[in-house]
């Protein structure tokens, strides 16, 4: 096979580069044991997300970093689960970057350590304001995505599982003019995170239910001037298992809002 010029111009270069610091050695996808949930919880307002994501794990293996008000806790108050409370950017980002030093050893030794962010759409409202540029918005969601990003990179390299909250919110498609359901996050910042998350689960609140897979829903409605139109509805959601697990019924379109259970199935499947 004749090398190009080009190819052969890149070996050179890479020749003399050095490699980058700290960059991780050659992995193999058969070795990947993935033994920590990185899950994303999100619906409406009274979904039950927080009171559902604190039952995953037993009260001592669980913690929360909470961004609003104690009585957001409320419904979980008989299980005694420790929390820190966030009322600024910096401070939720001290609570994700250490953990540890707030909670103390014996919870950062846990085999099961979990930790909670309820929620993450106010925290999405501290980056933005701790960005403000006061007036050139793409600079602000900008800045505020680059420091969501840099937390949650840290987050994710603990081990520990992890379960964030989030409100839902819905859109129209500008091209296809359906309505989208989706975290409440900015599109930049929510396309970044939604990728790190193997799961995300909506509640749908009539029902009682997770979806665990994007759902498309249609019905009769009619457009602005009062006329027939069929409507829809895209729910984000989505479950990230091997290849091999997938269409075997580990997990279900529609599942009970027991994690638990759920992230059970996975792992004796593995």
């Amino acid at each position: 096979m004749t090398i190009s010029l080009t190819q052969q111009v890149n070996a050179t270069i890479a020749a003399t580069l050095p490699v980058p610091k700290g960059m991780p050695g050659i992995g193999n996808t058969g070795s990947i044991l993935n033994p920590w949930l990185r899950l994303c919880v999100y619906g409406d307002i009274d979904s039950k997300k927080t009171t559902v994501s604190a039952m995953f794990a037993a009260p001592v293996d669980t913690r929360i970093i909470l961004t609003r008000g104690e009585d957001q806790l409320i419904p979980i108050k008989s299980l005694g689960i420790p929390f820190q409370k966030c009322e600024t950017l910096a401070q939720f980002e001290y609570a994700c970057l250490y953990p540890e030093k707030i909670f103390g050893p014996e919870w950062a030794a846990s085999p099961n350590r979990t930790l909670i962010i309820d929620d993450i759409t106010k925290a999405k409202e501290m980056a933005v304001d701790d960005n403000d540029t006061g007036g050139n918005n793409m600079l602000t969601y900008r800045g505020a995505t680059k420091d969501i990003s840099s937390i949650f990179k840290s987050v994710f390299s603990k081990p520990q599982h992890v379960i964030a909250i989030a409100l839902a919110s819905s859109y129209e498609n500008d091209i296809s003019h359906e309505e989208n359901l989706t975290p409440d996050l900015p599109p930049a910042m929510r396309r970044m995170l939604m990728a790190d998350f193997s799961f995300v689960f909506f509640i749908n609140k009539a029902k009682n239910v997770f979806y665990t897979q994007e759902m498309r829903q249609q019905w009769q409605g009619v457009d602005e001037k009062m006329r027939p139109k069929v409507c829809t509805r895209t729910i984000f959601a989505r479950h990230k298992l091997p290849k091999e697990l997938e269409g075997k019924g580990i997990i279900k379109p529609e599942e009970a809002l027991d994690i638990t259970s759920i992230w059970k199935r996975i792992q004796e499947a593995k």
